[in-house]
């Protein structure tokens, strides 16, 4: 056997299959290397992102949403329940049903955000490919840590055009997203660019 090993690596007519092998152990450590490497840089990254967001998880399926949107002119209140998941910075939202309140203008969809300094969320949205409608936008929240809870605004294409906005608030119940939603609606009447007035937003 010993001799077999030495032949082969070392035998002039085993030259070709030497290299061969040599070469594909070579691709295959690298590969190995390339695969640790890039899990290790992953793994830092986001106990950095995790840090950085004061070590908050978002991550659960027990949200609800409300939104203010429009159908045919028609200001709507809608609500939704809500799974979060995150991962580092990186933050996924999806409803887990059409609005109950708006079956009209109501569908499924899905949003990536990035969550900065344990406060602010920024990303979009989109709905799933079988609703089969155009509709999509970005959003913009701010998160309260202390309260459990999410107030921002949408911009995009909706039911009623390709430029609407409203308001948005997230919270632990429906009645709690729903009331933070009208609360802030009246807010911004009274503040209609600094929407929280500088003051502590409650629901």
């Amino acid at each position: 056997m010993w001799a077999a090993i030495y032949n082969f690596f070392f035998a002039a007519d085993g030259a070709l299959q030497r290299d061969v092998v040599i070469g594909a152990l070579f691709l295959v450590l690298g590969i190995a290397l390339s695969t640790v490497g890039s899990g290790l840089v992953s793994f830092w990254r986001k106990r950095r992102e995790i840090a950085e967001n004061q070590r908050i998880d978002l991550s659960g399926d027990n949200w609800f949403a409300a939104w203010e949107t429009s159908v045919n002119g028609e200001i709507k209140i809608n609500t939704e329940s809500l799974t979060i998941s995150q991962s580092g910075a990186h933050v996924w939202m999806k409803n887990t049903e059409p609005s109950p309140e708006n079956p009209e203008g109501g569908y499924l969809w899905k949003g990536q955000l990035l969550f900065s300094h344990g406060e602010s969320l920024m990303g979009w949205y989109y709905p799933l490919k079988k609703e089969n409608i155009t509709s999509r936008g970005i959003m913009y929240y701010t998160y309260d840590s202390q309260r459990h809870f999410f107030v921002g605004q949408w911009v995009g294409k909706s039911y009623d055009g390709n430029l609407c906005r409203g308001f948005s608030c997230i919270a632990k119940s429906r009645d709690r997203a729903r009331s933070g939603l009208l609360k802030l609606i009246e807010m911004a009447k009274t503040h209609p660019v600094n929407v929280l007035g500088g003051a502590p937003f409650s629901i």
